[in-house]
């Protein structure tokens, strides 16, 4: 026989005629070919995905794991666009290592186990065991285990023999089980470092922020305080005019002679309108400059970040 030759043992391959998929990485899949033919399983997919890089797409996307489907004519389930698929024969396997609430039920009166009696040698419930017994499902860990109590009692004789890929059933679930608290904890270590990163970003970006309003005053604000202060310059210089131009009339005034005292009433009287009109003038720049101090104090404090 030569090294490119194939062999028939006489056993097909495993092939899928019907999938859907179900929560919790599950698939209820119908068997056309293999060791399974015609069997209906349930079969939970979580220790594969949870241990291969190849599907991590799926462990926290149950979106994609909903659109599972076959390809190459049933020897594959693939989902999304193809590029993460599972071979049936992988599946047939985790398949193999799993139990039906009837398998179960046919496990304790094989071996003369109560409910009781299986919830002290299983670590369960009595509720929990009548569960399994009536409408499942049987957890892969526990499906393990009674394939291992009937391997070293050798109770169940007319059984078919367990994969030779388990040699020892404990030994393997306590390693999967590891694996699995291995996996959760670098999931979650991953999380926090996504987390921690998502958070000094909103810091670094609401600092950029604050530095850019408080920095940088508006262009609008700036013009304003300039009008404003330019305002108040002109008043001020108006009314120094206006004091210079008063106390020269004042001056004229008092030195004028007898015979024009009526001039000067008609002068003071004018000088008294001024003197009213610098009053106004006087309350306007008292107006302008408290405007102009309210808008300072409200405009933001200049500080660095």
């Amino acid at each position: 026989m030569s090294a490119t030759e194939i062999e028939d043992t006489g056993v097909p391959l495993p092939r899928i005629s019907e999938i859907r998929a179900l929560p919790d990485l599950r698939l209820s899949i119908v068997w056309a070919e293999g060791s399974r033919t015609g069997r209906a399983d349930t079969v939970d997919l979580a220790p594969l995905i949870n241990t291969y890089k190849l599907y991590r797409p799926l462990r926290s996307n149950e979106e994609l794991f909903q659109t599972a489907h076959l390809v190459d004519d049933g020897n594959v389930v693939a989902w999304g666009d193809g590029k993460v698929d599972m071979a049936a024969e992988l599946i047939e396997e985790i398949a193999k290592e799993a139990m039906t609430p009837q398998d179960f039920a046919s496990f304790l009166r094989r071996n003369d186990l109560t409910q009781e009696a299986a919830a002290a040698l299983l670590g369960y419930s009595p509720r929990q065991i009548g569960n399994f017994a009536s409408t499942g499902p049987i957890p892969r860990l526990v499906a393990l285990a009674c394939y291992g109590y009937e391997a070293r009692s050798g109770a169940d004789k007319k059984r078919q023999p367990l994969p030779e890929a388990l040699p020892d059933i404990y030994e393997q679930a306590a390693k999967e089980a590891r694996a699995m608290l291995s996996q959760a904890a670098q999931h979650f270590a991953d999380q926090l470092r996504g987390i921690s990163s998502d958070m000094r970003s909103e810091v670094k970006a609401t600092r950029a922020e604050l530095r850019k309003s408080i920095l940088e005053l508006p262009q609008e604000t700036a013009e304003s305080a300039a009008q404003m202060r330019r305002a108040i310059e002109d008043q001020i210089e108006a009314l120094r005019e206006i004091e210079a131009a008063r106390a020269e009339l004042r001056k004229s005034i008092l030195e004028l002679p007898q015979e024009t005292a009526e001039s000067a009433d008609q002068i003071r009287r004018v000088i008294e309108d001024q003197i009213e009109a610098l009053g106004e003038i006087e309350a306007t720049r008292a107006e302008l400059r408290r405007t102009f101090l309210n808008r300072r104090r409200k405009a933001p404090p200049r500080c660095a970040v």
